[in-house]
């Protein structure tokens, strides 16, 4: 679309003009003073086999414009309402608020740009309710610019080290440990983001994407969730990643009741039980056998195939000749055992 938008009737008019004297294009650019390339795009794209009219050029770049205009947050008051909300009230970065829009499924498609586009016309200023009159401030605030939107993004809230690398637990949803690893496969990539329990080991729930967005991370916990509903007492650990400190992340886990820790920056022993799980799965299904897969839905399938593997087959002598699940399985039975015997002595 840009190439085109420059370029008004005249113009092309006086490229008709040329193009019939014989001029070449370079000197048709030089007259107009665009470039070749500009030139040459208006005539193959609007040229029916050796003649170019310009009034029908014009009529086809309306009809572009109007399928390709920019969408207005104002368009749709439900997403401009959820855009103030957590831009305004939650301090949410532009990246978080798209992120959510994404996962709640809204029906109108915007981009970052179309919500930084609203900030920097001033659609937000003077509705913040910290005071501050100025959405362009709390932009600084998060490390970002308007000449600088490909910007590393700001920490957020840090949460303290609670493992301390004593990784394992006595019981089930007592510690859980997430991570997400990347697999690349003919120039593609795909992401995985399991939970480990720190009990028996087994993947509680797990996400793959095309992308280490915070979709993937969120779906990941809604799945955990919904099996396991009751996390009061679960410490829930992880690096310091972007999208475990992102506000959408964090609020989910405290309308669980579940304490966050992080490991120590730059400190990938603090994350050494995903790690492990990760290197067993690459190294059996993965590394040496990437002819298998011919395409990423192959390898999806064979991660899916191999986490249920790891789960309900794979035995281990931590876990005293048990697979994941049953060791889990017993953990539990013998927990509510020593709950009933500890009410029956009461």
């Amino acid at each position: 679309m840009d190439h085109y938008k420059h370029i008004t009737i005249d113009e092309r008019e006086t490229i008709f003009l040329m193009r019939n004297h014989g001029n070449s294009l370079r000197e048709i650019a030089s007259h107009i003073k665009k470039s070749y390339s500009t030139i040459s795009r208006e005539l193959s794209r609007n040229s029916t086999g050796k003649s170019y009219s310009p009034s029908k050029a014009q009529e086809k770049y309306k009809q572009r414009k109007g399928n390709c205009g920019r969408v207005s947050l104002l368009s749709n008051p439900q997403v401009f309402e959820v855009v103030r909300e957590h831009f305004c009230e939650d301090l949410w970065s532009p990246e978080e608020i798209l992120n959510r829009l994404v996962v709640e499924k809204y029906p109108v498609q915007i981009s970052t740009t179309t919500i930084y586009r609203g900030i920097f016309n001033g659609l937000f200023d003077n509705l913040f309710k910290s005071g501050s009159s100025s959405a362009v401030r709390h932009l600084r605030h998060h490390g970002k610019s308007r000449h600088n939107k490909a910007y590393q993004e700001k920490r957020g809230k840090i949460a303290p080290n609670l493992i301390k690398r004593n990784f394992f637990a006595i019981r089930p949803n007592m510690k859980w440990y997430t991570d997400i690893t990347e697999f690349h496969l003919h120039g593609q990539k795909l992401y995985l983001s399991p939970i480990l329990d720190g009990c028996a080991g087994d993947i509680v729930a797990y996400s793959i994407s095309r992308h280490p967005d915070m979709h993937l991370v969120i779906s990941m916990l809604h799945k955990a969730f919904k099996k396991h509903p009751a996390l009061n007492a679960l410490t829930f650990h992880s690096d310091q990643g972007c999208q475990y400190q992102s506000p959408m992340y964090q609020h989910e886990l405290k309308l669980h009741g579940i304490t966050q820790s992080m490991s120590r920056k730059g400190n990938s022993p603090d994350d050494g039980l995903m790690e492990n799980f990760f290197g067993l799965l690459k190294t059996e299904m993965f590394y040496g056998q990437e002819y298998k897969y011919h395409s990423l839905k192959q390898l999806k399938e064979a991660i899916e195939k191999y986490i249920k593997y790891y789960n309900e087959e794979r035995i281990k002598s931590r876990l005293k000749g048990l697979t994941p699940n049953e060791y889990r399985n017993q953990a539990l039975m013998n927990g509510s055992i020593n709950v009933q015997l500890l009410r029956l002595s009461s």
